[in-house]
């Protein structure tokens, strides 16, 4: 024990776990884990999905609902039209500009080729991500906070690496709730 604790013992071996489910309203929700021990991790999952108002889901209940894209979010100082042109030029999918900071998303493939092209000086992230295909949006309330208790719940377990969702809050039921 003491051997396998200190990493001298060929420790465990970590394996990515992908749970899907439903949570109030029915959105649907995906938690990527990441385990050493799928008998702890299914029931901690499990057990915060239905404290919290939600059901777990099969294998490729909620999966459907969610594609793999490319997400890089350049730094808010950076001139959006620019790297815009830069990031079409490259090959991107399709470009937010709304809020305060350029969203650009890409094919998993495409993401270094468009990260590349923006520069690493422009650039504050880049990963590969589950993106909702279609949006839930939740106007009622309770089920808002629900939800976002739900959210914090799974994201809070030590497994959880990763939680993703298709619900849709507007902003001023978000300022309700605080």
């Amino acid at each position: 024990a003491i051997a396998k604790g200190s990493g001298q013992g060929g420790g465990a071996k970590l394996e990515e776990l992908v749970y899907e489910g439903y949570g109030p309203a029915g959105v649907a929700i995906m938690v990527k884990a990441l385990s050493d021990n799928r008998n702890r991790t299914g029931p901690e999952i499990k057990s915060a999905f239905s404290k919290h108002g939600g059901t777990m889901g099969g294998q490729g209940s909620v999966a459907y609902l969610f594609e793999q894209k490319g997400v890089i979010i350049c730094k808010a100082d950076t001139v959006k039209d620019e790297l815009s042109l830069k990031a079409i030029e490259a090959g991107a999918d399709d470009i937010d500009d709304s809020g305060d900071q350029l969203v650009i998303y890409t094919s998993p493939d495409n993401i270094e080729k468009v990260r590349d092209a923006l520069g690493d000086s422009n650039v504050e992230s880049a990963e590969v991500k589950q993106e909702p295909s279609q949006t839930v949006v939740v106007d009622d309330e309770s089920k808002a906070k629900t939800i976002l208790n739900l959210m914090e719940a799974l994201d809070d377990l030590d497994d959880v690496v990763e939680v993703t969702s298709n619900f849709d809050i507007p902003e001023e039921i978000l300022s309700k709730i605080g």
